[in-house]
């Protein structure tokens, strides 16, 4: 996952997934910023994502988002209720919500799908709390 930096939302044990708002494209979910890394730093990158897909204000990312504990390459944050009703959605954006056996029926892009497969154990624990 070089030069890519996932970012795993977490809200009340679940992670954020997005899918493709273009209507020609296949439906495939994936995690914020599994886009390549510009030249910025991987958690200005990932804060950038953030905010450009939810919209989420400075006072939500800035400090809020953390590498995780299993791979420096991966980054998480907790939404509180607040947060998560301050989310706007772009017209046709879709953003949802995911408990962890939900993931693994969805069709996920190949990035999410070694990600889910290799730290499945590890994302768990981050969402649990």
């Amino acid at each position: 996952m070089q030069d890519i930096n996932p970012l795993l939302v977490i809200y009340k044990n679940k992670i954020l997934l997005t899918c493709s708002d273009r209507p020609y494209d296949e439906e495939v979910w994936s995690f914020i910023g599994e886009q390549k890394t510009g030249s910025k730093s991987p958690d200005e990158n990932v804060k950038k994502e953030l905010k450009h897909i939810t919209k989420l204000g400075n006072e939500v990312i800035e400090g809020s988002i953390m590498p995780s504990p299993f791979n420096e390459s991966i980054f998480y944050v907790r939404l509180t209720d607040k947060n998560v009703n301050s989310i706007v959605r772009r017209e046709g954006q879709r953003l949802e919500f995911y408990a962890l056996n939900e993931i693994e029926k969805l069709p996920l892009s190949s990035i999410a799908l070694t990600l889910f497969k290799e730290f499945k154990a590890e994302i768990s624990t981050l969402a649990q709390g």
